[in-house]
């Protein structure tokens, strides 16, 4: 009978225990390690904030003209202004049957200045959380472009509210080092509490992710070295094959001006992230957390910088990228590929999983699309603005003359 046996018959009645076998390996190697080692205490957000979050998420998807109510929202606001006495992990109910976290930080500058940049509609978003969102776009679904918000501080009596669907494809994870682009619906909200300016930012996904695809960080996650090999499954070895998805996130971000004058401004982020593979959840708090430290580490960074170009400034030389033709875009890239290849030629991870081979080829820089060029381009912009090593040489780059180390006065740093 076993001389009968044909080849592969052995392997397909375990199929489904190698599967387990393979996630628990995966918990063992990867995520535990993480949160044996992370912050223990867990501390549940106070119950008074259910109402206020409850009434924020139903504002998204409310047709009227504006029913937000600040009085239910102020618990939700009083929780970001005030500090907390404990340290750990602050986290929400299981809202959309996902996990959460919530994480804030201080930015040493005021409101003005963090719309003027930030969520200015000429300059791109994800300039501004380059180790989180490779590239977003704000489609104008419902017909509302971004406003000029900063215009209309202070903030008035009456909330200006704001809503449309954003796509968005994010950095490689940090721990599968998988990549997912998703569509989410926004809510931008500028309102004041208690004398204080307030900016909301509201998302939630409206379906599952695209399937991850391997993506690569090269040296330190401060450098904003990544790259996105457009292959799916997870960077992992032994676990190339898995299809993964962001099955749903959402968060509520409140940037609450404490000091308009000294220059203070806390944000504090509710986030609620579920993803993984085969219907299985693999985030936890610790997780999200993290991910939310990261994008603190560099959007703080950014704001507080004193030579960042001025916001018009900074706008014309995006616009000058955007409106490059394909063949100019494609030179400044292989530059780009070529510098990335030599720098990293000795790096395992580089030269092992065939990121090497596949960067240094024409056939990747023909399968680019125009979005994911001018983002990569956004990027080595930034970079150049804040003294950051990059991989473009500054001959191939926009308004070099201006976009240098600069010294602003405090009006030109749009204070």
């Amino acid at each position: 009978m076993t001389a009968n046996r044909r080849e592969g018959d052995t392997i397909l009645m375990p199929k489904k225990m190698i599967f387990r076998f393979l996630c628990r390996l995966f918990f063992v190697l990867f995520l535990f390690p993480l949160v044996a080692g992370a912050e223990r205490e867990e501390i549940k957000n106070p119950e008074s904030l259910v109402k206020g979050l409850d009434h924020l998420f139903s504002e998204m998807h409310s047709l009227q003209q504006n029913p937000l109510n600040l009085k239910i929202i102020s618990e939700v606001l009083d929780f970001v202004a005030h500090p907390k006495s404990r340290q750990g992990i602050y986290r929400e109910d299981n809202r959309f049957n996902a996990p959460s976290a919530y994480h804030h930080f201080d930015i040493q500058t005021n409101l003005t200045r963090i719309l003027r940049y930030a969520y200015n509609p000429a300059i791109p978003s994800y300039a501004f959380a380059p180790s989180s969102v490779r590239v977003s776009s704000w489609k104008s679904t419902r017909g509302q472009t971004k406003p000029r918000l900063w215009e209309h501080l202070p903030a008035p009596e009456r909330p200006i509210i704001l809503k449309n669907t954003e796509i968005e494809e994010n950095t490689p994870d940090l721990f599968t080092g998988s990549y997912y682009r998703y569509e989410m619906d926004r809510t931008l909200i500028l309102c004041r509490h208690k004398g204080h300016n307030v900016f909301i930012s509201l998302s939630k996904q409206t379906k599952p992710s695209g399937v991850g695809k391997k993506g690569l960080r090269l040296g330190r996650d401060e450098d904003w070295d990544y790259l996105y090999s457009g292959r799916e499954g997870l960077n992992i070895t032994g676990m190339g094959w898995v299809k993964s998805y962001v099955y749903d996130s959402a968060s509520v971000t409140v940037f609450y001006e404490l000091d308009k004058e000294k220059g203070l401004v806390r944000c504090g982020v509710f986030r609620w992230l579920r993803a993984g593979w085969a219907g299985l959840n693999v985030v936890n708090g610790r997780h999200i957390r993290k991910g939310l430290k990261r994008y603190a580490r560099d959007f703080k960074a950014i704001m507080e910088m004193p030579s960042l170009p001025r916001p018009d400034k900074m706008a014309e030389v995006f616009s000058s990228l955007s409106r490059l033709c394909k063949p100019e875009l494609k030179v400044k890239i292989r530059h780009y590929l070529d510098g990335v290849s030599n720098r990293h030629e000795t790096n395992k991870a580089f030269s092992k999983k065939g990121f090497a081979d596949q960067f240094r080829s024409e056939k990747y820089l023909q399968q680019m699309t125009r979005e994911e060029m001018v983002a990569l381009l956004v990027l080595e912009t930034m970079k150049y603005m804040l003294d950051r090593t990059g991989y473009l040489d500054k001959a191939l780059l926009p308004y070099v003359g201006y976009i240098g180390k600069q010294t602003h006065t405090s009006k030109d740093r749009g204070s």
